[in-house]
């Protein structure tokens, strides 16, 4: 059949995730990052020598990943007295159908993390969300900078654009 109504009714489930993050991601305007009012909003704790990434939820490329208040622990070595510098990041991998927060250090400058599949041409791609940069020296977490963004809800964005419309800030073309 040439046709499919996504949302028709069933008795077995019609719906895949495919289905859902494609209409997700035009939802949230194609922006990726944090939903803003949501758990911690991916903010971040240190506990010894582990970086805490804390709950909230994410949006990469019209996936949601929840983090819940447990938080996700990124551990540094205690042993390595240099200087080491962390990039971590969200991963989503639709292959597999998993999302991870992972980390990627480096002794000379933050890593950049590896390139995205663009998760609605490539069914089976991974797609990967820069969360923050942090140092660490003999498990001592320093300089804590939050890569992510929040996610600005359309009604804001409106009213924005009209205030600056209105007080010159922006000029149309």
């Amino acid at each position: 059949m040439a046709l499919r109504l996504i949302r028709q009714e069933s008795d077995t489930p019609n719906v895949t995730n495919h289905d859902d993050a494609r209409m997700v991601r035009y939802a949230y305007g194609g922006y990726d990052g944090y939903v803003k009012d949501v758990g911690d909003e991916i903010g971040y704790e240190v506990n010894g020598a582990s970086f805490v990434v804390k709950s909230g939820l994410m949006v990469l490329q019209g996936w949601e990943v929840e983090i819940d208040a447990n938080g996700v622990s990124i551990p540094t070595s205690e042993s390595v007295a240099q200087k080491h510098y962390f990039s971590v990041y969200l991963e989503v991998n639709c292959a597999t159908d998993t999302a991870e927060i992972k980390s990627m250090e480096d002794p000379t400058a933050f890593p950049d993390i590896p390139a995205s599949d663009d998760l609605t041409e490539n069914t089976i791609g991974t797609a990967r969300l820069l969360l923050y940069h942090f140092t660490a020296t003999s498990g001592v977490i320093a300089d804590v900078e939050k890569m992510v963004q929040g996610i600005e809800y359309a009604g804001a964005v409106v009213e924005n654009l009209r205030e600056g419309l209105e007080d010159g800030t922006v000029k149309p073309a």
